[in-house]
């Protein structure tokens, strides 16, 4: 197991297993002690062969949006048939199993990781002495206001901003939160809108219907995307503290993370072509052929997986996305880009697990 180490450590006079660990483990032993008695007891190969092809009914919460491009995730559920070799199914998870990471979006301020993934407090991780330590746990965010909820945050010059905000259970798609200015090495002290002592504030992006998906700085802007629209967000200091112009009205990124920055300026995985957004106005990028070609191979079921990055090292930016025909749902494939070149290419993306 890879859980051994804690019991050698302990045995060692080192610091002992938590009863977290102890309980995970246990529920192990007995998962695999009913296998085993199961798989003693097949009669015919045909047993065997049942147990690795087990038919199973998956419940998942099912996505919504209403007119105001709010998504509610569930109480609607809906179920789907599938296989599943029960040798390697439904085994306990691990204390320290990872959160999915199509669900957390994470940024960093004066050196302190922050994170989100829109059902919790953000969390932070502290700094001890100047640099992150592995002994400190991640916590919640410090000062961040209670029921506060938001899709996705980002850093820009000293503050922290919270894009797509719901409070109290309630949703506000449209909603730019941001801090007040952070000290050296620390998370900002107020998120408090209403105190006219610090800088931090609220504002809501109400010219378009559309949610906030994400933001991303660009030179001394902070540019916020929308499903349907994309605006600057500007220092100017007290009182506004912040300025906001809408530079498009009708284009919008296709799904969070479908935003990166290159030499150029912002690259955009956006909703029916790719942009470059260079801070002042918004260009499309694709050939009419493979602006086709990507948007009829895209899995209309899980388009919102899609995301970009950046490759420095071959001036290159990877625009990957699930296609239609590939079962696991994940993105499988990428339009690459050579911003040198200004050439495009697809490539596979073998057993990716974003």
């Amino acid at each position: 197991s890879s859980s051994d180490w804690r019991v050698i450590r302990e045995a060692d006079g080192g610091a002992a297993m938590s009863d977290e660990w102890k309980t995970y483990r246990n529920e192990v032993r007995a998962h695999g002690n009913s296998l085993e008695s199961g798989v003693e007891a097949f009669a015919s190969v045909d047993a065997v062969r049942n147990f690795q092809n087990h038919p199973i009914q998956e419940e998942r919460k099912v996505s919504t949006y209403d007119d105001e491009g709010v998504e509610t995730i569930g109480p609607e559920t809906e179920t789907h048939d599938r296989t599943v070799d029960k040798t390697n199914w439904g085994w306990p998870d691990a204390p320290d199993a990872e959160v999915d990471p199509y669900f957390v979006r994470s940024t960093v301020i004066g050196g302190v990781l922050v994170m989100t993934n829109n059902v919790d407090d953000p969390q932070e991780w502290p700094l001890t002495s100047g640099v992150p330590s592995v002994s400190t746990k991640m916590q919640d965010l410090a000062n961040w206001p209670a029921s506060v909820e938001c899709k996705s945050i980002r850093s820009f010059r000293s503050f922290l901003i919270g894009l797509n905000i719901t409070k109290s259970s309630v949703p506000n798609s449209r909603v730019v939160k941001w801090s007040t200015e952070a000290p050296i090495n620390a998370v900002p002290v107020s998120w408090d809108e209403n105190s006219a002592t610090v800088d931090a504030g609220e504002y809501s992006l109400e010219d378009t219907k559309g949610a906030i998906l994400d933001g991303l700085p660009l030179q001394d802007a902070f540019m916020i995307y929308k499903e349907d629209s994309i605006y600057s967000m500007t220092y100017v200091g007290t009182p506004f503290i912040f300025s906001f112009r809408q530079l498009s009205p009708t284009v919008g990124i296709l799904a969070k993370n479908c935003v990166t920055e290159f030499d150029g300026g912002h690259f955009i995985f956006g909703n029916g072509d790719m942009y470059i957004n260079d801070g002042q106005r918004i260009k499309s990028l694709l050939p009419h052929k493979m602006r086709d070609y990507i948007f009829s191979y895209i899995d209309g079921d899980k388009y919102n997986r899609s995301f970009c990055v950046t490759d420095y090292n071959r001036s290159e930016v990877l625009a990957c996305f699930p296609s239609s025909d590939n079962q696991s749902g994940q993105c499988d494939k990428a339009l690459v880009w050579n911003w040198v070149d200004d050439v495009f290419s697809i490539r596979d993306l073998p057993d990716l697990g974003y």
